[in-house]
């Protein structure tokens, strides 16, 4: 029960951790909250002290020592001096006091640091009178045995408080900065800080006073670090600890070409230094096939020591282990750290090794790297001429979304002879028409660029045109392009390889999901002699038909074959991105929402499995369905903007706006829901996309429409073959009919076909139909069937099946939106400029949603947004 006036704190990204000291405190037993050092344990330990009071305990925080006794009432020996005789035997005259009707919480900070005696005291009293203790004890501390014995003995429990993940890290940056951060900076900002939340904090507050961190069209975004010095740097050495001149040396050699090999002679020769500052967690190992290696234990730690280090010390560093690496490797990353290493240090290097570290560099989409290693091979001002350095050029600007500059690189290479260098010219003019596609958005030029060149059939601008036929929407076209190819081309030709996957998405989109795996199939054995990058589309295309064909065992087997042989760094967003709707469709959110992350932080200029915008939005959507609504609401905001300036892709539009509408059922806003719903069927079916259209029509038939939608869904079902279609429109007609044994039924087949959301769903309908048809009897069975399903899965019923559904008047998607915004601190012009909106329209809707929420002031609808949900 919660103390009325008694603020409940529950901090961001640490969810799980909070519910289970809910949990905890709910019972009987003590807490010991353990984890490294800067993870957030005395965070946590004040968030679920605030958690006890509000539960009634009194509490009381002591310290360990007198260090900080502005944050403690006294210290831990003076404490337990007042309960505890020193025979270990609760005093007389305190009796009364431990033993009141009201529980007593203890908070201590650092248990790990006290003596055996006061820890045997304090065990004494969690063991006797029923003190809960809630403490936390740094991981990998030598402990007292009475506070090991805590929890060996069942009085407490643990709680491993971890770095954060990427989630988390978001849930954190949005707290701090009050607004979105992109995906992009959320990713960097996670990766070297490895979601320490004191380096986090510190580097966030650092990088906004330095500038590195500014905010943007309402979008918070991270350029890396600049200087290193203040705050961040006292961090860093205290991290670092006091360091001997060993020491220091071999930090500062793995800061400047991390990891390094444990044989390598400069590490050899600092042996002892490598062993003890892994002994404290300075250093950390790590094994593969080449080895030993060493890196420090967080990346942040890494920058900052080169950002600080002497220039001379530099420079001689530099060039040992760039003579050192290249002598014991031949790896391409390797071959990348030496070239750098080289160049920071002053030294020449050939053009083929720029050229070569160039290619590594693009590969692994270190974009900026590649752009400054190709303009050192040209002289400078002037462009390459040569179709490769051209190519190379390009590339590493497009993947800077500097798309007008790589059309300046490209178009001033003229047209080469046939004999000469024709596969890097081909290849160039297939980058050259991708850019002129998805970068400039000009498609009428990659039209004519590609028809200038018809003379000669060639994979490379076959992909080009494949794609402009997808944006074109000439689906039909796409389609029968893949079973034309098969027929005179055999499955591992290079022209089969670009048009077979994009053929069978074409065809999962004509409603024809058997045509689309017959396609990929007809490809199976000829696989391994498939290029990286098309083997991987073939890969998700397989995946994602073989699903909507009830083909659960061959994705399964699709997806042991992903995990054991990883596909290209090109490629990874679309691969996340199919993991992440796999996850979503088993309803297991929270890991794909963290996919879907991970992916919109990636670029990619392939475009046509997935957009930007329309991954944002599918995060929305997931975020919605997982129960995280406001979080929903503004990272739908980013993906509208994020489409207003990219390319409209029909396949991708009708999945956002699918994606708004579900967000809108969410929210409470049914009636724009379905009138979304019903928008998006219509252009769906004018622009023949029947799987697209009887998606919309089967949320609309899910929102309370299925009667009205009943005979076109079927219609469609019966035109296409599509097992996923099928069972939609049986869904739709089982709603329409309300009858609880077809809607059990689907139940059974949702479930089996690993869609435990709709399973869910459909028995919560089923359900509810029994209960009003009141043919009770004939329906026991199902009825029983149902409520066994819902008894484990009751918080996944979406909103509008939920019977005990708030009364209150919900907020439009628009005032969601709007409010949602606001709540984190955004000014009403810079959330119309968001939104392409008026003030006035801001205003408006914000006072609506005042109104509904029953506030006065921006300040509490963060809270009042949380607890409406």
């Amino acid at each position: 029960m919660t103390t009325p006036g008694v603020k409940q704190r529950k901090l961001a990204g640490r969810t799980a951790e909070f519910d289970r000291i809910d949990h905890i405190l709910g019972g009987s037993r003590s807490l010991l909250l353990v984890g490294a050092a800067g993870v957030g344990r005395s965070s946590l330990l004040r968030a679920a002290l605030d958690l006890a009071a509000g539960k009634g305990f009194e509490v009381v925080r002591v310290g360990v020592v007198r260090s900080r006794p502005a944050r403690y009432i006294t210290t831990l020996d003076e404490w337990l001096s007042c309960h505890i005789s020193d025979h270990g035997n609760s005093k007389s005259h305190d009796l009364k006091s431990l033993h009141r009707e009201r529980p007593r919480a203890l908070g201590i900070d650092d248990l790990d640091r006290l003596d055996p005696s006061s820890a045997a005291a304090l065990y004494h009293l969690v063991e006797i009178h029923d003190v809960r203790l809630i403490g936390t004890v740094r991981a990998g501390s030598a402990t007292a045995e009475a506070i090991n014995r805590l929890w060996l003995d069942g009085l407490a429990e643990r709680i491993e408080v971890h770095p954060l993940d990427r989630a988390a890290t978001s849930d954190l940056l949005h707290e701090r900065l009050g607004g979105t951060v992109s995906p992009g900076s959320v990713d960097r900002l996670w990766f070297v800080t490895h979601g320490n939340p004191m380096l986090l904090r510190e580097l966030v507050d650092h990088a906004v006073e330095q500038g590195d961190l500014s905010i943007k069209d309402g979008v918070w975004a991270w350029k890396g670090l600049g200087r290193a010095d203040g705050r961040l740097l006292d961090l860093v050495r205290m991290r670092l600890g006091e360091l001997s001149a060993e020491e220091t040396e071999l930090v500062n050699m793995v800061a400047l070409a991390e990891p390094l090999r444990v044989d390598l002679p400069a590490v050899v020769e600092l042996a002892k230094a490598a062993e003890s500052l892994n002994k404290r967690g300075v250093l950390v190992t790590a094994s593969d096939s080449d080895g030993i290696h060493i890196s420090l234990a967080y990346p942040l730690c890494a920058e900052v020591v080169v950002a600080t280090m002497p220039q001379l010390t530099g420079r001689r560093l530099r060039r040992e282990l760039a003579a050192q690496i290249a002598r014991a490797s031949h790896r391409d990353e390797d071959l990348l750290r030496v070239v750098r290493l080289r160049l920071d240090a002053g030294a020449e290097v050939a053009d083929e090794e720029l050229a070569a570290a160039a290619d590594v560099a693009l590969d692994r989409q270190k974009f900026v790297l590649a752009e400054e290693l190709a303009r050192r091979m040209a002289p400078p001002g002037e462009f390459p001429h040569s179709p490769r350095a051209a190519l190379r050029l390009g590339n590493a600007l497009v993947g800077q979304s500097r798309y007008a500059e790589a059309e300046e690189v490209w178009s001033r290479v003229g047209r080469l002879p046939a004999d000469q260098e024709a596969t890097d010219y081909r290849d160039l003019l297939h980058a050259r028409s991708v850019n002129l596609i998805w970068g400039l958005r000009q498609i009428d030029d990659a039209v004519v660029l590609l028809a200038n060149h018809q003379e000669r059939e060639d994979s490379r601008l076959q992909s080009a045109r494949i794609a402009l036929y997808l944006l074109a929407d000439r689906l039909h076209e796409v389609a029968e392009a893949g079973e034309t190819v098969l027929r005179s081309n055999p499955a591992d030709h290079p022209i089969a390889q670009v048009t077979v996957p994009p053929a069978a998405l074409a065809s999962l989109e004509l409603g024809d999901a058997a045509r689309a795996l017959r396609l990929l199939l007809a490809c199976w054995d000829k696989l391994d002699a498939w290029e990286a990058e098309p083997r991987l589309f073939h890969s998700i295309m397989t995946v994602t038909a073989a699903f909507l064909n009830g083909r659960l065992e061959l994705v399964n087997e699709v997806l042991a074959r992903l995990t054991a042989e990883p596909g290209p760094v090109v490629g990874q967003r679309q691969q996340l991105v199919m993991n992440a709707r796999l996850s979503r469709a088993h309803g297991r959110h929270d890991a794909a929402a963290a996919m879907f992350r991970q992916a919109a932080a990636l670029r990619d200029s392939r475009e046509w499995l997935t957009t930007q915008s329309w991954t944002l939005a599918q995060l929305a959507g997931c975020l919605a369905e997982g129960g995280y609504f406001a979080e929903a609401v503004r990272v739908f905001a980013e993906a509208r903007s994020a489409e207003r300036t990219a390319l409209a892709f029909p396949i991708a539009v009708d999945g956002m706006t699918l994606e708004g509408a579900l967000i809108d059922a969410h929210l409470g806003d049914t009636a724009r829901a379905r009138a979304k719903c019903r928008e998006l069927a219509e252009r769906c079916a004018q622009s023949c996309r029947p799987a697209g259209e009887l998606n919309a029509l089967y949320l609309l038939a899910r929102l309370g429409d299925a009667r009205l939608v009943t005979d076109r869904a079927s219609a469609l079902a019966a035109s296409a073959a599509s097992r996923m279609m099928s069972l939609q429109a049986t869904h739709i007609e089982a709603l329409a009919a309300n009858d609880p044994g077809r809607l059990a039924a689907v139940s059974a087949d949702l479930l089996a076909g690993g869609l435990l959301p709709l399973a869910i769903e459909s028995a919560a309908q089923a359900y509810r139909a029994y209960r009003i048809g009141g043919r009770r009897r004939h329906h026991q069975a199902v009825a029983a069937q149902c409520r066994q399903l819902l008894a484990t899965h009751r918080d996944r019923i979406p909103p509008w099946m939920r019977e005990d559904a708030s009364p209150a008047p919900a907020l439009t998607r628009r005032e969601h939106e709007i409010a949602a915004l606001a709540a984190v601190g955004q000014s009403n012009r810079e959330i119309a400029d968001r939104l392409t909106v008026s003030i006035r329209t801001v205003e408006n809707h914000l006072q609506r949603a005042y109104s509904k929420l029953g506030v006065a002031r921006r300040t509490e609808l963060a809270e009042r947004l949380a607890a409406v949900h």
